[in-house]
């Protein structure tokens, strides 16, 4: 995947990036691009499939709709955030993943807090 890993960054301004010279953030990064990236994010083992995305990022869609809907972000996605022939994603026909490779501040943030659970969290968010 190169050198510089890539980062994904949710806190704050989203955007992607892996150097200063390649950095993709709003309004390149669409609503449902951004969307399409933290479900997989945030899915175990940061892979979903591409059903329940189209699923969820096109709900008021006929499937086949939906689907090509799909195509056509992830495409988009690849001619954004493909650097240098590496890519933060792992694609085939029924699953996206993000690359394990892939930095995401939340989950470094949540690491951060020591493992701190979700009660915790909303015990310490009602301070």
């Amino acid at each position: 995947m190169g050198n510089k890993p890539f980062e994904f960054r949710v806190l704050g301004l989203v955007e992607f990036t892996n150097s200063e010279d390649h950095r993709a953030s709003s309004p390149e990064l669409t609503r449902k691009a951004r969307a399409l990236i933290i479900l997989a994010a945030r899915s175990p083992g940061r892979r979903i499939e591409r059903s329940r995305l189209a699923g969820l990022l096109w709900s008021n869609s006929e499937e086949a709709r939906a689907r090509q809907s799909l195509r056509q972000l992830l495409l988009s996605l690849r001619q954004l955030i493909d650097w240098d022939g590496a890519s933060p994603f792992l694609i085939n026909t029924s699953v996206v993943a993000l690359s394990p490779e892939v930095r995401i501040d939340a989950d470094e943030f949540l690491t951060g807090l020591g493992g701190a659970g979700q009660a915790e969290l909303e015990a310490g968010l009602a301070c």
